[in-house]
């Protein structure tokens, strides 16, 4: 059947389907299809526009966890927070400070140091917390799983960072029991993949290189 000109003049639309134009968003309902008798040796069906269109709204695909914006790759997980998914390659462990004596699993890739939530290594402790520690990531020890190495970064705070008591000076790298000091808090530096030793490729176990 020819197709119909809506009364807007600006789409056509199969007027054996629908009795007003559906582009134009106008509620009107679609006339049944016949009921196939013969559908085995039949080779063409219409189908319904709304049954034929190629883009669904988004409201179709979301799932339960559609919000998530970050997908974490090799690990099929969204939604959690990296020190939750990924294997741990090392820990800090605060040694002087408030919360002294507490750690903080260290994973793939950065692991930001300072007292706002959501931050890898948060010193957040409440009223009892090192005021000198800055909010925004204070320091950040990185490791890189290509080369089996950890560094560490300055942060964005005024009150610089000491590693082993000096101000840290470029991005160097961290070796076994090495002390980050931010603000008043002092952290040791405690690695597990170090000296070749590292996650296999399924993260099933810690192999020597």
């Amino acid at each position: 059947m020819a197709m119909q000109l809506c009364p807007a003049h600006k789409h056509y639309f199969d007027a054996a389907l629908h009795a007003e134009c559906p582009y134009c968003q106008e509620t009107a309902p679609v006339v049944p299809m016949a009921a196939p008798a013969a559908a085995a040796s039949a080779k063409t069906q219409v189908v319904p526009a709304a049954v034929a269109a190629k883009t669904q709204p988004v409201g179709n695909l979301q799932t339960a966890d559609a919000g998530t914006k970050t997908v974490i790759l090799g690990t099929g997980a969204t939604g959690v927070p990296a020190a939750e998914v990924l294997p741990v390659v090392g820990w800090l462990v605060i040694i002087d400070g408030p919360g002294r004596g507490r750690d903080f699993r260290l994973v793939q890739g950065e692991n930001r140091i300072g007292r706002q939530a959501g931050l890898e290594v948060c010193l957040d402790f409440g009223d009892g917390a090192d005021a000198a520690v800055s909010r925004e990531p204070h320091a950040c020890v990185v490791f890189d799983h290509h080369v089996q190495e950890f560094f560490i970064e300055r942060g964005s705070s005024r009150n610089l960072p000491l590693l082993n008591g000096s101000s840290i000076r470029g991005e160097p790298t961290l070796q076994a029991y090495d002390v980050i000091q931010v603000g008043a808090t002092r952290l040791l530096f405690v690695p597990l993949c170090h000296a070749g030793r590292h996650w296999d490729g399924d993260m099933a176990s810690v192999v020597a290189a």
